[in-house]
Formats: structure tokens, C-alpha cells, sequence
């Protein structure tokens, strides 16, 4: 919910501005990963990865920004 918010914001913030176009993407990426090595089962690996991205058009040229 909370990037969700920060997404509307950041859209709220593009309006104000006179953007053309806006674009927001949240990501929210959950992984497992399993090993073998030699017939042995390594420890599960669990990664989160979470990012936001963002695209505008202000007077016909593109910006671009992005978290990790």
C-alpha cells in the first residue's frame, strides 16, 4: 500500500508540473532458489527485490528515473 501511495503522489506531482505523460511501475519480486552440489541440497536462497520506475513526456523529450 505504501508504494502504491507514493505512486499517486508521484502522479499527483507529474500533474502539477504539466507533464504530457506519465507512466509509474511497481515491482515486487519474491525468488527461491535451490542448489545441489554433489548430490548434497544446499541451503534455499529467498530474495526480495521491490523498485519503483517512472517515465514522463515534457515537451516532447523522455526522462527516466528508477529505484533499486
Amino acid at each position: 500500500m505504501i508504494r502504491k501511495k507514493i505512486a499517486e503522489m508521484a502522479l499527483d506531482r507529474c500533474r502539477s508540473l504539466g507533464v504530457e505523460y506519465a507512466d509509474i511501475r511497481i515491482e515486487n519480486i519474491e525468488d527461491e532458489n535451490l542448489s545441489v552440489s554433489n548430490g548434497t541440497i544446499e541451503p534455499i536462497e529467498q530474495t526480495i527485490s521491490r523498485g519503483i520506475g517512472i517515465r514522463v513526456i515534457k515537451n516532447g523529450a523522455w526522462g527516466f528515473a528508477a529505484t533499486d
